[in-house]
């Protein structure tokens, strides 16, 4: 009776006192148990999820359980794309790792652009467990892709090439077989065209499935070789060829970039399969083909891929050169140019040694900023001069070696001669020089087009306009 009749006050309190206790109850039950105490902890949710070492020893190797850094995570994306894995696969973050990560979720998203491979496919990022335990999830969404030929290829504009490219070396036998990546310590089996260039991007020797597609790219590529390079080059003659013919022998598919539609991962323009098929290709084709090349040749070169203030992308390669990493793009490295007018054009594909091997700050100046992320050690080492393509070349004048630094239309006109001399004949070929010299480019081009006017001769000039680079090109007469 007293009970109840006690001071409102004292009944407040009491009541208040009594529901802390159920809400501080209710909190309890709420937190995530301990994970030795028998209810759905760490033990018990890690035995529910399918870790990326429980698929065992791949021929690429397993990323493991345990996420250590961003380059293991990209890898961990990779990896699951490599081998298609569409069950969602769990990894740990080590606290190392995870203690210079705001958002895993953000880290998710920035390293994803940066995959080699993953970034093709739908991924799918799981975090629940991510803040108790340092666990995540990847769920990959293997898709078709390079299955989507072109509908046209426009072949109608002709290539000009290089004097010093030869495309039908052949002193290579048709069946030889000695490449130099078959030397690589680690044999890695390959399907597709992807993994096949992923496979000797990253120094293994890939061992494409009988009937795949990846052993009817991999004969293309070996076909391709055989053709343009021979044992007896060096390397830079080797990449130097290489780069030819990802620009001399492979046209861009425009109307797909352009078009750039829901399906595009599906164009053959973006794979192996857009170069070695079709020779129809646009960047990112030709870059993964110039990482495959030269792999086979042992010479080192990566993919990396970029995107401009617009959100547009671009992909090109790093190579290494005698130790030396330089920027190389098989894209700017040739241009559509009308040698008619708009009544009657002559469209004509024209090769550059600009972009062959230089530097970050490259000849398109503001037109790309060439400033990817991926493989940022690479780009750190990445020389600061180009290479000097025109006075490393050197033609035998009269007995005499002469490179392609000219200081007089006398000079030139000794060079375009020796070279005509070997080809028998300068129709749709092209020979860079650089001009230091006090003659005007004008009174250079009067005095050649008079000596051969047996051609119609262009002169056409490389960026950056201030370098001094031009080329000379000649047509069939008429």
């Amino acid at each position: 009776m007293r009970f109840f009749s006690a001071d409102k006050k004292t009944i407040i309190v009491g009541l208040f006192v009594l529901v802390m206790l159920l809400s501080l109850g209710a909190l309890a039950a709420c937190q995530p148990p301990d994970e030795h105490d028998g209810g759905t902890g760490r033990d018990e949710i890690v035995s529910s999820l399918t870790f990326a070492d429980s698929f065992g020893q791949t021929d690429l190797p397993n990323p493991g359980r345990i996420i250590e850094n961003s380059g293991d995570f990209i890898y961990a994306m990779d990896w699951l794309a490599f081998y298609r894995i569409s069950e969602e696969t769990a990894f740990e973050i080590s606290d190392g790792y995870a203690g210079g990560i705001e958002s895993i979720f953000r880290e998710f998203s920035g390293l994803r652009d940066l995959t080699e491979l993953a970034d093709v496919y739908p991924l799918s990022l799981g975090r629940e467990y991510y803040n108790d335990y340092k666990i995540i999830t990847l769920t990959l969404r293997p898709t078709d892709i390079a299955d989507k030929e072109p509908d046209i290829i426009d072949t109608s504009a002709e290539f000009i090439l290089p004097f010093d490219y030869n495309p039908n070396l052949n002193k290579r036998a048709s069946d030889y077989d000695s490449f130099a990546i078959m030397s690589a310590a680690r044999s890695v089996a390959v399907t597709t065209g992807e993994q096949l260039w992923y496979v000797a991007e990253h120094g293994y020797n890939p061992v494409p499935t009988a009937g795949s597609a990846a052993e009817k790219i991999y004969r293309e590529a070996k076909d391709v070789l055989r053709r343009i390079v021979s044992d007896d080059m060096t390397d830079y003659e080797k990449l130097k060829a290489i780069y030819n013919f990802l620009t001399c022998e492979v046209r861009y598919d425009r109307a797909t970039a352009d078009d750039g539609g829901g399906e595009a991962y599906r164009a053959q323009c973006y794979y192996l399969e857009g170069v070695f098929f079709n020779r129809f290709a646009v960047c990112d084709g030709k870059a993964k083909a110039y990482c495959l090349l030269a792999a086979m040749e042992g010479i080192e070169a990566v993919r990396v891929t970029d995107f401009n203030d617009d959100f547009q992308g671009h992909s090109y390669n790093y190579v290494n050169l005698d130790g030396k990493w330089y920027l190389s793009c098989a894209t700017y490295g040739s241009a559509e140019m009308n040698f008619g007018d708009e009544e009657n054009p002559d469209v004509k594909i024209v090769p550059q040694y600009n972009m062959f091997l230089t530097s970050l700050d490259t000849s398109l100046g503001d037109g790309w900023t060439y400033d990817s992320g991926m493989f940022p050690e690479i780009k750190a080492a990445v020389e600061t001069e180009p290479f000097d393509y025109w006075a490393f070349t050197a033609i035998n004048v009269s007995g005499n070696l002469q490179n392609l630094v000219i200081s007089s239309a006398d000079g030139l006109a000794a060079v375009l001669e020796a070279v005509e001399s070997q080809k028998q004949t300068l129709i749709n070929t092209m020979v860079e020089f650089r001009l230091e010299g006090e003659q005007t480019v004008d009174k250079i081009y009067d005095i050649i087009s008079a000596e051969f006017e047996e051609y119609d001769v262009f002169l056409v000039q490389s960026r950056p306009l201030d370098s001094g680079i031009y080329g000379v090109i000649f047509c069939r007469a008429g």
